[in-house]
């Protein structure tokens, strides 16, 4: 089974349509072994910057010396882009091995090509004895395949109106579908201080027993923006982002307030050193670097944070150089 075959077996797969719910993607996870079970996990739900936040989260753990395994959809170029560890993506050697070992199962239980997908970033991410995994969902959140994660944090990104058909026709059904990923006594962090969604993420958070941290964008005050530099300061820290949009800052606001938030709790180790994070974005046709110096220490620390633009340059440089590109908004 060479890899042109393969993804074309995988790309059927989206003729069986999308199946919310968690039956199926828990029948080929045991068949597995369960390999979900054995790594911890950062799990984002969201309409707009999953892909970013999740990303940027990944290279500053990265950095920090951990070993991380980041799974996001949808790819831009390559199907290999979804599954990463420490930037680098899944062999196609490893995408024909599961396949093959899986085929039968996937025929005889109708999986899909998201549940197919997401067992295979778990399953690599078991074997390669990752230390952390960011996982963003394909849709929603309560019923999305990646829901079966035990996360040390969830996040939420910025709601919207996304696929109504399936996650409810109001902003408020939208917002309870995504907080499906919110767990027991488990901390949640996100970017909505609208008064109607975070009515929502309140109500499942005191049902989980947890709290929600707020990131709010009222406070994230612009000192100078020109053209080639954005300066803002959010409570005590400082970001400067050269050739960056608001919502960039934004996004990065939300990792950098998550990491903050588990190395206080002492989930995520290594951070009382200088942490440098590299990644890469795509968006409406550009390509942009972004170098992210994070310099920790106790309260009052200051983060500098460097967006280079690497606009014009082509797609094959970005993700050899930068070795990630990721999408603020988009499902399976």
């Amino acid at each position: 089974m060479m890899i042109d075959t393969t993804l074309e077996y995988l790309y059927q797969l989206h003729n069986r349509g999308i199946k919310l719910g968690l039956e199926n993607i828990n029948k080929i996870l045991h068949e597995c072994n369960n390999p979900h079970d054995k790594f911890k996990s950062i799990h984002l739900a969201g309409t707009n910057g999953k892909g970013s936040t999740a990303s940027i989260i990944a290279k500053i753990l990265q950095n920090a010396g951990q070993k991380v395994g980041l799974y996001t959809s949808p790819h831009l170029i390559n199907f290999n882009e979804r599954i990463r560890i420490n930037g680098v993506p899944i062999n196609d050697s490893d995408i024909i091995s599961f396949t093959k070992t899986y085929r039968d199962f996937f025929e005889k239980h109708s999986i899909t090509f998201f549940e197919a997908t997401t067992a295979m970033a778990f399953d690599y991410f078991r074997k390669n004895k990752i230390d952390i995994a960011i996982v963003e969902t394909g849709l929603g959140g309560r019923l999305d395949s990646t829901n079966v994660l035990s996360p040390i944090h969830t996040i939420i990104t910025e709601i919207d109106f996304d696929h109504t058909h399936l996650l409810g026709d109001t902003v408020e059904e939208i917002t309870a579908e995504k907080c499906g990923i919110i767990k027991n006594s488990i901390p949640n962090t996100t970017i909505n201080t609208k008064s109607n969604i975070a009515e929502v993420i309140d109500k499942f958070s005191t049902k989980q027993n947890t709290k929600t941290n707020y990131i709010n964008k009222d406070l994230i005050n612009i000192i100078e923006h020109k053209t080639n530099k954005l300066h803002l300061n959010y409570y005590d820290s400082s970001y400067i982002l050269p050739q960056a949009g608001s919502f960039q800052a934004e996004n990065s606001v939300l990792a950098i307030e998550t990491i903050k938030n588990e190395s206080e709790e002492g989930e995520v180790s290594h951070f009382q050193a200088l942490a440098t994070a590299v990644s890469g974005t795509v968006g409406n046709g550009n390509i942009a670097g972004v170098a992210l110096a994070i310099a920790l220490g106790g309260p009052g620390a200051t983060f500098w944070m460097i967006i280079c633009g690497l606009i014009g340059m082509s797609t094959k440089f970005v993700e050899c150089t930068l070795g990630v590109q990721y999408r603020d908004v988009g499902e399976d």
